[in-house]
């Protein structure tokens, strides 16, 4: 990081390049760039977000319907159907 000496120098040799109009137009063209280089930069982490949300959705998009909330590793077809359990009119009051 330069010191403030080192910054004082380097605005007086810009100065005496550019004058006083063109130190104008100098840091307006930098302000312009410097504020183009930022919405890059958000816009960049802006999709690394949605990126990272999108996994995170597809990661948790398992076909849960499909299984059984007794044993996460059963699919509903290894399931008895409910229908044919003997004893289930029973229940039916």
């Amino acid at each position: 990081m330069p010191s403030s000496g080192e910054i004082f120098v380097i605005l007086i040799v810009v100065f005496i390049l550019f004058g006083g109009k063109g130190l104008q137009e100098v840091a307006r063209t930098l302000g312009k760039w410097t504020r183009k280089i930022q919405n890059a930069s958000r816009e960049f982490q802006r999709e690394l977000n949605l990126d990272e949300i999108r996994r995170e959705i597809n990661d948790d998009a398992t076909p849960r319907a499909s299984r059984s909330p007794y044993r996460p590793d059963a699919k509903s077809s290894d399931l008895p159907n409910p229908e044919s359990e003997p004893g289930k009119s029973d229940l039916q009051g």
